[in-house]
């Protein structure tokens, strides 16, 4: 993004302000973004936010099932709404009714929208280093699907 410095500080901003100023709790917020590394098989993305989502409170067994493609097994509402909505975004390019109903239920109107900007910008994110071939320091984490 250096390369194209007009689009870096926006596109940091947007960051930003999805990190620390969102209406999405840490734990949400690290839930759809790894739904995003995933489809996306973006290992660097995968690597970093990992371990932030475990910090976050994602149980370790839930971060493997998303890793290895499976659909884990959640207890807590929010955390059900934020995974079958962004799996449903990043799958079918759309969500149904049911879904979106189930994601206001747990999110509220203002929560799915930044979980829909969250999955978006993630996806860029991963779009880029996946474009550019960035490889955390470890290597690769993830298989392809």
């Amino acid at each position: 993004l250096l390369q194209c410095p007009g689009i870096t500080d926006p596109f940091q901003e947007l960051g930003s302000e999805l990190r620390f100023n969102g209406v999405l709790p840490g734990r949400l917020r690290e839930l759809a973004i790894l739904v995003a590394a995933r489809f996306w098989t973006a290992q660097f993305e995968w690597k970093a936010h990992a371990a932030i989502a475990e910090k976050e409170g994602i149980d370790p067994a839930v971060i493997a099932a998303i890793a290895e493609g499976r659909a884990p097994e959640l207890a807590a509402v929010d955390d059900k709404a934020v995974y079958d909505f962004s799996r449903e975004l990043h799958e079918t390019r759309r969500v149904s009714d049911a879904t979106y109903g189930r994601a206001v239920a747990a999110l509220g109107t203002d929560g799915v929208v930044e979980l829909t900007v969250v999955a978006g910008y993630y996806t860029m994110i991963s779009m880029i280093l996946n474009t550019f071939e960035v490889e955390p320091p470890e290597g690769a984490v993830l298989e392809d699907l």
